[in-house]
């Protein structure tokens, strides 16, 4: 409860979508760093469907945002059940696409790291096998929301190649989705804790005016009299 807590509460944008007048709820899920093929979807799926239920939601209008790996599991629940749209931050697709697994070799022993997948994020057309293809095109089918996609271009995760090879292949699926490139931003920065912080509202933004075009209950913003804004420091440090 707490680590929900701390992570609703780490940065802007979650507070952001309140004050805009969207119910907003922080999930959990299983653990992947010993199994990057966990199945983490199902918690995520059984959030939306919770939600789904709750007083005062439309079940028509639930959207999914998420970051990095939360991003790769937007496009997971997009495929799995049904929202209304879905934003992804940077999504560490390796783990969409199969490419990254329990047989991926470790740098170091014990639990999978970042650092792991650095290589095949960085030239992802060399490890994108016929089969790795396969899987994903699969996957993407099942996507049945429209997805948005924010990028950074200052990530050291080296992110943007193998998000380039999914738009190609959403394209090619014909699942095409939004995608946004904001300049010199670091990795997580669409949470407003790192990065331009006009550009973390930027992002905000940019998000809601996307599911604004596919939700069908619109948002009533909370009144601005009850809202106080606080500026936070700017920081180029990575997520």
């Amino acid at each position: 409860e707490d680590q929900l807590r701390r992570v609703a509460l780490a940065g802007p944008t979650h507070t952001r979508f309140l004050a805009a007048g969207y119910v907003t709820v922080t999930g959990t899920h299983r653990d992947r760093n010993k199994d990057p093929q966990a199945p983490a979807v199902r918690d995520c799926v059984a959030v939306v469907e919770h939600v789904k239920k709750m007083p005062g939601v439309d079940p028509n209008s639930v959207t999914v945002m998420g970051g990095s790996g939360g991003g790769s599991l937007v496009l997971e629940v997009a495929g799995e059940t049904q929202v209304a749209a879905g934003a992804a931050g940077e999504p560490a697709t390796i783990l969409f696409m199969g490419m990254m697994n329990k047989d991926t070799p470790k740098t170091r022993p014990g639990e999978f790291t970042t650092t792991d997948a650095r290589i095949y994020m960085k030239e992802p057309r060399r490890y994108y096998t016929p089969e790795v293809q396969r899987f994903t095109r699969e996957k993407i089918k099942r996507i049945a929301a429209p997805i948005f996609i924010a990028h950074g271009d200052n990530s050291p995760a080296s992110l943007l190649p193998i998000n380039e090879l999914l738009m190609e292949e959403m394209k090619a699926v014909g699942k095409p989705a939004d995608f946004i490139l904001y300049p010199k931003q670091p990795h997580g920065f669409y949470f407003g804790r790192t990065g331009d912080q006009a550009m973390g509202l930027k992002f905000f933004l940019d998000c809601t005016t996307f599911f604004a075009r596919h939700v069908k209950t619109k948002p009533v913003a909370i009144d601005s009299s009850l809202i106080s804004q606080t500026v936070s420091k700017p920081t180029n440090t990575p997520q």
